[in-house]
């Protein structure tokens, strides 16, 4: 037979304690974050992802610059793997 000693009150409130913290961590929103693939230069599109993420504070957009030199290849490769950006700017010649 075990005899577990009892819990005292102190103890009882750090158990309390950590239970409702990680009820808290585990419902804390978090930013969705979007990825987006594109050919504009920089200083023409961040004044736009600014804006958008002002009006949409629960939503982070991580741009990556793709070149015309390099900017097919990286896409196709991304879908052959399936590993997608969520929005890629295409020309229409590249459809």
């Amino acid at each position: 037979m075990r005899i577990d000693p009892p819990v005292g009150p102190a103890r009882r409130w750090a158990l309390l304690a950590a239970l409702a913290f990680g009820v808290l961590l585990g419902c804390a929103p978090s930013k969705q974050e979007i990825v987006f693939w594109q050919f504009w230069p920089v200083e023409v599109v961040n004044p736009l992802l600014e804006k958008f993420e002002r009006e949409n504070p629960d939503t982070e957009v991580r741009m990556e610059q793709l070149t015309w030199q390099s900017g097919l290849e990286k896409i196709t490769a991304a879908i052959a793997a399936g590993n997608v950006p969520d929005l890629c700017e295409l020309g229409s010649t590249w459809m």
